[in-house]
């Protein structure tokens, strides 16, 4: 995606994303981990903690769903921009 311009990689990302990321299985195990994680903050270390492992976990899920999609993306521009 590094010859393409920052809005066509957001758009290319965007549209893999809703739809590839659900179809992965790191995506449901991910989501349903920190799920747990936020639960778990809320219940014991209160507003802070639960905003503070909400945070990582939006980073760490972002993270898991493009590593995960990346065979997917590479499928995409080859198919959908090279033709």
């Amino acid at each position: 995606l590094a010859n393409f311009p920052p809005k066509q990689r957001q758009k290319i990302l965007q549209a893999c994303t809703r739809k590839y990321a659900f179809r992965r299985w790191q995506t449901w195990i991910c989501s349903f981990l920190l799920g747990v994680g936020i639960v778990v903050a809320g219940r014991y270390a209160g507003t802070m903690g639960t905003a503070f492992v909400g945070g990582m976990a939006f980073g760490i899920l972002t993270t898991v769903v493009n590593t995960a999609i990346y065979p997917d993306v590479k499928r995409y521009v080859e198919r959908e921009l090279n033709q």
